[in-house]
């Protein structure tokens, strides 16, 4: 049936002969093409066995849709800030085609691919071509009516209830479909396939509606349906509509695409006469981007295709680019332009690099498709990087450069890191904001997580840094903002939070803003843990302890690690007995710390009366039990007996009490064995009056806060008043 309809579209409509040009051959190639070849991986093979080898319709497609894509794309350009450095590859062209086809015959579109392969930027164009303000160019078209978008963004607390309002309000405004046509965007479809209420089953319904001609008794408004998402949604949904199942780019167009953007960008800087030159110098380079993240895809092993995306590539070439121009605008001439291997190298490893295992092999690739030395190429800290992210985000092409940043790490180390080491090396007056996530299970309701966006809508207003901790259900909501889909109104830049069909406009602030996300190491490479689409938003960098660590930092951990416990105890799986949350940076904090503390090169015997030594820290945190067992086995040497008698003389604690007598400090966190609905008790003869609260019969962080603030400040001034959480 849809093919029968397309069809007759591009062999009758003014708007479908125009792309046909009236040729009932080409018009039945793109409908055959676009009701079925898309579906499938291998395309040719398809077509081949249809047609034969001499088949026609790769060929017409391939023009029909680079010819509409580069018409709308010309039509759209300089709408939206940060247009006019887009490559022009073959899936935005198809993407297009199918967008402007579909959605003028109310034919549900799906479209799925992996992060960077246009899905968003397609529709984002199609928006602005068709909107209401631009008659003369619809009316050229074939007197198209006007588009009005109706942006849902899917998540895992999509409901059923907010499914229905959305086609209720295209029903609303598709009165008069020949004038003003609704066109509903899904995005990150796949999310909502996660909900609970599975709101899928009310899409189902609708989708069943609109394949009912708008004659008859149900008289219903045609609207359009367009779906995004990263993964193949059910049958059930691919069956009532066209499918657009993107395959991963071949060397061959990464490299045409890589030639594109390049060219879009060199436009921006240099005459007409020069850009052709100016590209085939860059071109060598840009084989190389290629190659590296070629490798990258391929090694599962290091995250492969869900940790590096095509936007991974496509920033890694406008920040060479920008950076090559940045580079010879100071020295005032492009006349003798050349390429500098250490920004190329720079470009791959600041959008390749993530982590640590990712930017040995970037490293490697490079030198090898550069023929270079590896020992030669400079290390660069990715401290560096971060702050020169943020630094970059208050300069013009700002968006071309570099993306909002995620701090790979352990825990909240990072949140440490940044705020030592990276607020300090910012101008003065650079806002530093830090936003929580919740992880109370009252809070993952519509409700809270709108009370966050709008705590995360005053900070982005204030602009500079906003740090977000254990905030992973927003971020769905600020893909508009992670994307940086910004646009102009007048002077002011406004982006978009979306939750649902919920969408507030917010004005950006002037100079540098930066969102950075703290997440684990190994969430982030977990495919079942984080989504590619989020990922992809992001320029990843893996900041550890062990990075910063300078000569004395260095000569401590080598002494932490050289102590009788851990050379008897080396392997980490053994270690994590002993320390709760071990992990192969635990020790490299510890040396920080006292790097920090300023501590001479000469590392001296630790005493266990020094509440800040090196031993008595890391004891603090070891097992009791673990200890006793080790000083029970009868192998182990004297000096490392020793060790454990005076563990258990000097750090096992028989009480809450005993705790707050001998370890000096302000701030406590015991870790217990007990079951949590046993109540951890103080003697009955203690001295100190307390206020306890039990985090796991809390439901919602407003509840801990409100428990927080009934605490008078007399009671926190009074040194024998003590807090239990």
């Amino acid at each position: 049936t849809r093919a029968v309809q397309l069809f007759h579209w591009f062999c009758q409509a003014p708007a479908g002969q125009k792309i046909s040009k009236k040729d009932v051959a080409v018009a039945a190639d793109l409908t055959i093409y676009l009701v079925y070849a898309f579906r499938f991986r291998n395309r040719k093979t398809f077509l081949g066995n249809v047609f034969g080898k001499e088949q026609s319709a790769s060929k017409n497609m391939a023009e029909v849709s680079r010819i509409i894509a580069k018409m709308l794309y010309e039509q759209a350009h300089g709408a939206s800030i940060g247009s006019g450095a887009i490559a022009l590859n073959d899936a935005l062209c198809e993407n297009l085609f199918a967008l402007y086809v579909c959605v003028l015959n109310g034919i549900f579109l799906i479209i799925v691919g992996r992060p960077g392969s246009s899905k968003s930027l397609s529709v984002e164009i199609l928006k602005l071509v068709l909107s209401p303000g631009n008659h003369t160019l619809r009316h050229e078209l074939g007197d198209l009516p006007a588009i009005t978008e109706l942006y849902f963004q899917c998540s895992p607390m999509s409901t059923s209830s907010g499914f229905k309002a959305l086609f209720e309000s295209a029903q609303r405004l598709s009165v008069d479909p020949k004038t003003m046509l609704a066109m509903v965007v899904l995005d990150e479809l796949g999310l909502a396939d996660m909900s609970p209420e599975k709101p899928i089953k009310v899409l189902h319904a609708e989708l069943e509606r609109q394949s009912v001609l708008t004659s008859g008794d149900k008289q219903q408004s045609p609207y359009s349906v367009v779906a995004l998402s990263n993964w193949v949604v059910d049958a059930a949904q691919v069956n009532r509509g066209i499918l657009i199942l993107r395959t991963q780019a071949d060397k061959k167009d990464l490299l045409r695409s890589a030639e594109q953007l390049a060219d879009s960008l060199i436009s921006k800087f240099a005459k007409e006469s020069e850009r052709k030159r100016i590209l085939n110098t860059l071109t060598e380079s840009l084989e190389s981007v290629v190659s590296t993240y070629q490798e990258l895809d391929k090694k599962e092993d290091i995250g492969g295709g869900h940790f590096f995306s095509m936007r991974d590539f496509f920033f890694c070439v406008k920040n060479f680019v920008c950076s090559v121009f940045d580079s010879f605008t100071r020295m005032g001439d492009l006349r003798d332009i050349r390429v500098s291997r250490y920004i190329l190298i720079q470009s791959a490893v600041r959008n390749f690099g993530g982590h640590e295992k990712a930017r040995k092999l970037v490293r490697s690739s490079m030198a090898n498709n550069l023929e270079m030395n590896p020992a030669f190429i400079p290390v660069t800290s990715p401290l560096d990087l971060i702050v020169a992210n943020i630094q970059d985000s208050s300069k013009p092409l700002s968006i071309h450069i570099a993306r909002h940043l995620m701090i790979l790490n352990r825990s909240l180390i990072g949140l440490q890191l940044l705020n030592r080491n990276v607020k300090s090396k910012l101008d003065d007056g650079t806002n530093w904001n830090v936003l929580f996530g919740s992880c109370f299970p009252g809070d993952l309701q519509v409700t809270a997580v709108t009370r966050k966006l709008r705590q995360v809508e005053q900070a982005i207003r204030s602009g500079g840094v906003l740090i977000l901790c254990h905030a992973d259900q927003l971020f769905e909501s600020l893909y508009m903002v992670l994307n940086q889909q910004y646009w102009a109104q007048g002077e002011v830049t406004m982006t978009q939070i979306a939750l649902g069909p919920s969408i507030r406009a917010i004005a950006l602030p002037n100079g540098p803003f930066r969102i950075i996300a703290l997440q684990d190491t190994d969430v982030a490479l977990n495919r079942e843990l984080m989504s590619p689409a989020i990922l992809s938003r992001f320029e990843k960098h893996e900041l550890r302890p062990s990075h910063l660590l300078d000569d004395v930092g260095m000569f401590c951990l080598k002494a932490i690690e050289s102590h009788s416990l851990w050379l008897a105890v080396a392997e980490t799986i053994k270690r994590q007995k002993f320390i709760y949350g071990y992990h192969e940076e635990s020790f490299a904090a510890l040396a920080l710390y006292l790097q920090d503390r300023g501590m001479p090169m000469e590392f001296e015997e630790d005493q266990d009366e020094d509440q800040h030594s090196a031993t008595t820290i890391w004891m603090r945190a070891t097992n009791p039990m673990s200890m006793i067992k080790l000083e029970r086995d009868s192998s182990i040497d004297t000096e490392l007996l020793d060790v454990c008698r005076r563990y258990r003389q000097n750090f096992v604690l028989e009480s809450i009490d005993d705790a707050l007598l001998n370890v000096k400090s302000n701030r406590i966190v015991i870790v217990t064995n007990t079951l949590r609905h046993l109540e951890i008790a103080f003697a009955v003869s203690s001295p100190y009056r307390r206020s306890t609260i039990q985090l796991f019969d809390i439901l919602t962080e407003l509840e801990l806060v409100k428990l927080l603030e009934s605490i008078n400040d007399q009671d926190l001034a009074d040194p024998d008043f003590c807090l239990v959480v």
